[in-house]
């Protein structure tokens, strides 16, 4: 035992101070909105003391004690003698009382002290092992400051008299609090106002108000959009708006904002407000452009978190327009020189940049990942594949056309799209057409293939003027390659998101390119994904994996003949399979120059994939089709235009 004690001290071991009781503070967490007490979270407290400030932090978790909520912590001490030196994140025991400061945070947020010493506290050698109770109170975002706080923040104490009158203004405390007014100043005017959104009137929350000139100060509304600052007479001050982050960046920008912007443009239907006028300059260039479309499809597209002047803009109220259709100098922010009396209705308009149609509305921040498809995979009986080349046709048997077959465009009232009815005759309003569909075709994939494609194909797709939406898929499964064969007018590469398609996601926004409507006949093709199959992953066992159309990151939106639309999709499937002969049947029949429907038949219980080719070697394989107990029996409609000799046609049966 000599030779334990003897080696501890011969080690340093002891060289740290020696522990004294501590400090030991504990109490509840009230939150002032619901009234009930917190259950969980860790309450952190600050402590501080002497020059140069020397600091402790502690921590711990709210808990059931005897069946309530507390949180416990001790501030630690420690006596330190000759030779000996103090521990890490501890205090010297003090030997004469000794004052120290204290802050503390719930989940890093501020919270009141509900102590009669606030902010500080007082401890003495005589103190060791001092047990406190000090409650706290919680005060959650957007909340009305409480009488406890408000006190706190001003006289550093949570019970300042509320009939006290420290600045001799005539008003006690409680009145102070109530108007919201400084009881330390000795005399204060007060500006104050509101933010309502353009057209809506809806009030706007997160907004920044800075107040510069005699004085600074800022200023962030809640969900009420009130702003509010007591100031000194006299003065001069400059207040000044602003908003940034809280919400999706898209949120209430979409593809119809586009089409509307580019309908102006081409003056075929105008921004009837300034305020529309501004919300289109999204690149602050005091004029209005292609080129503020292409900033607002980047942000629709998830490519970008803001527009190059910002996600905001801000007008007085008050701001008369000398020529609504140029207001490039509307005001944003209001300025007072020599205050000298209360100002109130101080209000501002805000606008969300990119947002024409005045749609926007409060949304919680997005939740987006933008991470792959979680698929639970494909049945077992879909593993097998064979193949037999059923009939071959030439593109002169087919009718070769001329244009990209599924396009018909800039489509008005009275339009046949192919379908032998004029759409002028149809006995139905646009509101009561079958809905819109996008929808993702079936495909497999052998241990052989470099790339498997993906056909999204379209029903009701007439008098289409936008349209955008997400694309997600498993990145374990599938590696992004591109997107082809594209079915609306001059859609490109540019309409496609492929920032995340590492991770799964592909967005797409398209407008018609003359403000007008566009059409796809009846299955026609969108446009074509092409993946390559990610090798060596043994999650292939499973059969398959989806592809799916969602609203994240960019929501599903469809404008028809001008109005919004609701999209149904359907999801798609990529099989893994090895191929071998069996039978089949295809036929062929012309429909329109440019156009040829494909009438597959199959046996009962398997799937029928389609495949195409140019030379009789080189397969692309571009629909499979679902299986049926009594055989399947389903026509598809292709475009011959791809090239100009001959195209032919073959049958897939993916069987158990």
């Amino acid at each position: 035992m000599w030779m334990l004690v003897w080696s501890l001290c011969g080690g340093g071991l002891l060289a740290e101070g020696l522990p004294e009781p501590g400090v030991l503070f504990y109490g509840s967490v009230a939150n002032t909105q619901s009234g009930a007490r917190i259950t969980s979270g860790t309450v952190t407290w600050t402590f501080t003391t002497g020059d140069p400030v020397s600091t402790v932090v502690v921590s711990a978790p709210i808990r059931d004690v005897g069946g309530q909520s507390f949180y416990v912590v001790e501030v630690p001490f420690e006596t330190v003698t000759s030779g000996l030196t103090l521990s890490a994140n501890t205090f010297s025991l003090p030997s004469s009382t000794t004052t120290y400061g204290r802050s503390v945070k719930l989940d890093g947020q501020d919270v009141v002290i509900l102590d009669a010493t606030g902010k500080q506290f007082a401890v003495s050698a005589a103190d060791r092992g001092l047990v406190r109770r000090v409650d706290l109170q919680f005060i959650p975002s957007g909340a009305p400051e409480t009488y406890e706080a408000w006190s706190t923040r001003f006289f550093g104490i949570p019970n300042a008299d509320p009939g006290a009158d420290p600045d001799g203004d005539g008003r006690t405390n409680l009145q102070e609090f109530s108007a919201g007014t400084d009881p330390t100043a000795v005399s204060e005017l007060s500006i104050a106002g509101a933010v309502r959104y353009y057209a809506s009137g809806l009030t706007v929350s997160n907004v920044t108000f800075q107040l510069t000139g005699s004085a600074t100060a800022n200023f962030t509304t809640g969900p009420d959009g009130l702003y509010r600052f007591g100031l000194l007479p006299g003065e001069s001050y400059t207040n000044t708006p602003s908003k940034v982050g809280g919400e999706p960046p898209a949120q209430g920008v979409s593809t119809l904002d586009i089409t509307l912007l580019r309908r102006h443009i081409l003056g075929l239907a105008l921004l009837d407000s300034p305020y529309k006028i501004l919300a289109a300059d999204v690149n602050g260039s005091a004029t209005i452009s292609t080129l503020d479309i292409t900033f607002m499809r980047r942000v629709i597209l998830g490519l970008t978190n803001s527009m190059p002047a910002g996600s905001w803009k801000f007008v007085r109220s008050d701001f008369v327009f000398a020529d609504p259709t140029r207001p490039w100098n509307a005001e944003t922010s209001r300025s007072y020189a020599g205050l000298t009396a209360e100002r109130a209705n101080q209000d501002f308009v805000a606008i969300k940049l990119g947002d024409v149609n005045a749609s926007w509305t409060p949304a919680a921040p997005a939740t987006s990942s933008l991470g792959g498809v979680v698929d639970g995979g494909g049945a077992s009986e879909d593993r097998g594949v064979r193949v037999v080349a059923v009939e071959a046709a030439s593109a002169e048997r087919a009718i070769a056309g001329e244009a990209p077959g599924q396009i018909v465009k800039n489509a008005e009232p009275g339009l046949d799209d192919g379908e032998g009815d004029a759409d002028a005759q149809l006995p139905f309003s646009t509101s009561l057409k079958p809905r819109p569909i996008v929808a993702v075709g079936d495909a497999f994939v052998t241990p052989d293939d470099g790339l498997v494609s993906v056909p999204i194909t379209t029903s009701q797709f007439r008098h289409v003027n936008a349209l955008q939406f997400s694309v997600r898929w498993d990145p374990m499964f599938l590696s992004f390659v591109d997107t082809t064969s594209y079915g609306l007018d001059r859609m490109e590469p540019s309409h496609f998101g492929v920032e995340h398609a590492r991770g799964g996601v592909l967005t797409f926004s398209w407008d018609e390119p003359d403000g007008k409507a566009a059409s796809i006949i009846e299955g026609g093709v969108l446009f074509t994904l092409r993946f390559r199959p990610v090798r060596g992953n043994r999650g292939w066992d499973s059969g398959s994996t989806s592809i799916r159309v969602t609203d994240d990151p960019t929501a599903r939106e469809f404008v028809q003949d001008g109005e919004l639309v609701a999209l149904d999709s359907r999801d798609g499937r990529v099989f893994l399979g090895s191929l071998r002969p069996g039978p089949a049947s295809l036929s062929l029949v012309a429909l329109q120059p440019g156009f040829v429907r494909l009438q597959v038949r199959g046996a009962p219980g398997v799937r029928v994939a389609l495949e195409s080719s140019s030379d009789l070697i080189r397969w692309v394989r571009f629909e499979v089709l679902g299986a049926a107990s009594g055989g399947v029996s389903v026509e598809r409609v292709e475009s011959t235009a791809r090239s100009g000799g001959a195209r032919f046609y073959r049958a897939v049966e993916i069987v158990p």
